[in-house]
């Protein structure tokens, strides 16, 4: 890594970060000399500050069950109708 000496007291500590826990994650995860257990680490550690939710900005459960419903009632009520065409067919003109 390149830059000023690290802060005294912690050598692992990369100069880059400013006081900035995020960054000074980022800064470790991309430090290729850096032990890469440690790196793996700060990849998890950082991870939820830079990358959304998987999900996010979508619609609640209740939400998602209410859509899942409608759908499979109107699936339901497109498979009966049919089978209500071929029993129609099947049984002849009523009368």
């Amino acid at each position: 890594m390149t830059g000023p000496p690290p802060p005294e007291g912690n050598p692992q500590a990369p100069a880059a970060a400013d006081g900035d826990p995020v960054a000074y994650m980022l800064a470790v995860m991309k430090d290729n000399e850096a032990d890469p257990a440690r790196r793996d680490h700060m990849a998890k550690s950082v991870a939820p500050f830079v990358r959304p939710k998987a999900g996010a900005g979508r619609a609640d459960g209740r939400e998602l069950l209410e859509q899942a419903v409608a759908g499979a009632r109107a699936s339901l009520a497109r498979k009966l109708g049919r089978l209500a065409e071929v029993a129609g067919k099947r049984d002849g003109p009523a009368g």
